[in-house]
């Protein structure tokens, strides 16, 4: 009780200085001799891994400042529909984020009274969408925005223009692969984006840079291939009322009946997040299959953990920082896993190669895990079409 009421008076005071930090940093910006590139968020803070997307904004708001005169504030929905078109001009980005769970109606709003304040003026709308997949949940919302910013993207524009049965292509997989419905999912359906509008959708940065892989990047030390008496390793257990049961218990199975061959560890109870962290550091190999979308914390923990990730085929998706070349940085297996044993037993007989991918993987996390780099992304995303912002040097 009296941990939950810190907390309480924890964010109420950091709320409460949010505006006087903010006023400063505009005027240390003027005082470094930029013009102060302004950046609004208004985000529901409803999901935690959704509003992630938005961590490397405090992480590195001092660099962001400094190269390109970046200054945010961030403040809630509530707060944001109160706020006069006067207040809403003064920004040159104004950043939407709401978690999957809001009403496509309140998202719309919002999004609307926000074009209508800034009609006519340079300033921007962006949506960034922290969702675990690719897909686009309300395309109507990408007509509304000048860029919406997602974590991982269909790497074929075209994906975009096809109806899915649930609210992923995984979703729409499973559904066609296992004839399970979801006809009474909250997502029955997911409507195709507009071609004419497809191109707004961009990729930002992945959850790698969530702060959860950033504090297991800073940690950690830099992985051995020494003493690793696991050969393979997966925790893809889920129960099977769950759709993702469909796209996990395959892994589960074919790596069970490897066992007769390797030494695999494949458990299918809940441990402490050290010992799983130690199950990776004691590991060859990673099996890291999908979830609710693509791309999970698992397969940067496994990099960082010295594993060498193998994962379902991830061609269709374009992301940063890439983890995913193909025997570059991870080893692709078939959606089904029927390649599984054949796979690992190639890396497992083939040492040299294995610590080659892994090696790379690595440093193209840890590479991630910089300032420089984020300021970089940002900067690329942000410019990235014709009628870009002007980012100021």
């Amino acid at each position: 009780m009296v941990g939950k009421r810190v907390r309480q008076i924890g964010k109420a005071l950091k709320r409460a200085i949010a505006p006087l930090r903010y006023r400063l940093a505009l005027m240390a910006t003027r005082a470094g001799g930029k013009r102060p590139l302004r950046l609004l968020l208004i985000t529901d803070g409803a999901a935690y891994t959704s509003e992630q997307q938005l961590a490397p904004f405090t992480r590195y708001a001092t660099l962001l400042r400094q190269r390109l005169g970046l200054v945010t504030r961030h403040i809630g929905v509530e707060r944001g529909q109160k706020l006069s078109p006067m207040a809403l001009g003064r920004y040159d980005l104004i950043g939407l984020k709401f978690s999957f769970r809001a009403s496509k109606e309140s998202v719309h709003a919002l999004a609307r009274k926000i074009c209508a304040a800034v009609e006519g003026s340079p300033t921007q709308l962006v949506y960034f969408d922290g969702d675990d997949d690719p897909n686009v949940m309300w395309p109507e919302l990408t007509e509304l925005c000048d860029r919406y910013i997602k974590k991982h993207a269909y790497r074929d524009c075209a994906d975009y223009s096809v109806a899915r049965i649930g609210k992923t292509n995984l979703t729409d997989y499973v559904a066609r692969t296992t004839g399970r419905s979801f006809a009474d999912d909250p997502f029955p359906s997911t409507a195709p984006v507009a071609r004419a509008v497809a191109d707004k959708v961009q990729v930002g940065w992945n959850i790698g840079l969530d702060d959860k892989i950033a504090v297991l990047a800073a940690r950690m030390p830099k992985p051995s291939h020494d003493a690793r008496p696991l050969d393979v390793c997966s925790r893809a257990f889920t129960p099977p009322t769950t759709w993702i049961h469909a796209l996990r218990d395959p892994v589960a199975t074919t790596l069970e009946t490897m066992g007769s061959t390797m030494n695999v560890l494949v458990p299918r109870n809940r441990v402490a997040q050290d010992e799983y962290y130690r199950e990776m550091q004691t590991s060859k190999i990673c099996v890291s299959p999908f979830g609710y979308g693509e791309i999970c914390w698992r397969d940067f923990e496994a990099i960082l953990c010295g594993c060498l990730l193998v994962k379902p085929d991830m061609r269709h998706v374009e992301t940063a920082p890439d983890i995913f070349i193909p025997r570059i940085t991870y080893v692709p297996v078939k959606w089904d896993y029927s390649d599984l044993p054949e796979v690992c037993a190639h890396y497992l007989a083939h040492p040299e190669e294995r610590q080659r991918i892994v090696d790379r993987a690595y440093a193209v996390v840890m590479e991630s895990q910089t300032a420089e780099w984020f300021v970089e992304r940002f900067e690329a995303v942000m410019m990235k079409s014709a009628d870009r912002v002007a980012i100021r040097t």
